[in-house]
């Protein structure tokens, strides 16, 4: 992973690309997700960082078990959640 995120802002109509984070928080299980996600949210809240990354699809489990995905896409090659700080 080249750790860089490119997303498009509608409002300002303009592209934004974050480069070299400061720190990089993954999850690739999905009792991991939930922590991983709160601890995303913790440095932005208490050190003023942006966070840019995905939670995939294969991550619902971690919000509600009910919600299942198919083995076959659950992958340990590619994480459920990724952020950079």
């Amino acid at each position: 992973m080249s750790n860089t995120v490119v997303l498009h802002d509608a409002a300002r109509r303009q592209w934004l690309a974050f480069r070299g984070p400061a720190q990089v928080i993954e999850a690739r299980q999905v009792a991991a997700v939930l922590p991983a996600l709160r601890q995303v949210e913790a440095l932005v809240n208490e050190q003023g960082l942006t966070a840019a990354g995905f939670i995939s699809y294969e991550a619902a489990p971690a919000f509600d078990p009910s919600f299942g995905v198919r083995p076959a896409y659950a992958r340990d090659d590619f994480p459920l959640l990724w952020f950079g700080l």
